[in-house]
């Protein structure tokens, strides 16, 4: 009698870890499901939003280089002017805003993927990474 309960015990042991797994497969679908489409999301409003503002650069861009063209009566001039500008903008990009879009990268993703003891805990950890070296 008592070979049989265990033998039961044993039996609804395996049923319920099936269904332990079953449950965490489950959940973890959605969790993937979750992430990947906040992912979709700002990857699309980020093609949106940038699209319109590189347009809206381009026209202020172009008013700036044809106004300035016209002030030293040399358009040329102008939009040389506007390129050595936005020359120097990215050479000061390039300079000091890697390690600012690292950061800003990766407390993103932190943020998609952990929640938020955990972002500050990564970013922490980031942060006195770089002050170390």
């Amino acid at each position: 009698m008592a070979f049989k309960d265990i033998s039961n015990h044993i039996n609804d042991l395996n049923d319920n870890i099936q269904a332990y797994i079953d449950s965490m497969l489950e959940y973890y679908k959605l969790e993937a499901f979750k992430n990947l489409t906040k992912g979709s999301s700002q990857f699309i409003k980020l093609i949106v939003f940038g699209s319109i503002f590189l347009i809206f650069l381009a026209f202020v861009s172009i008013g700036l280089a044809l106004l300035i063209g016209k002030a030293l009566e040399n358009f040329a001039l102008g939009f040389f002017i506007m390129g050595g500008f936005f020359l120097f903008v990215f050479i000061l990009l390039i300079v000091f805003g890697s390690k600012l879009i690292d950061k800003m990268i990766l407390k993103e993703f932190s943020k998609m993927l952990f929640n938020k003891s955990t972002v500050e805990e990564v970013v922490e950890s980031s942060l006195k990474d770089e002050i170390d070296s």
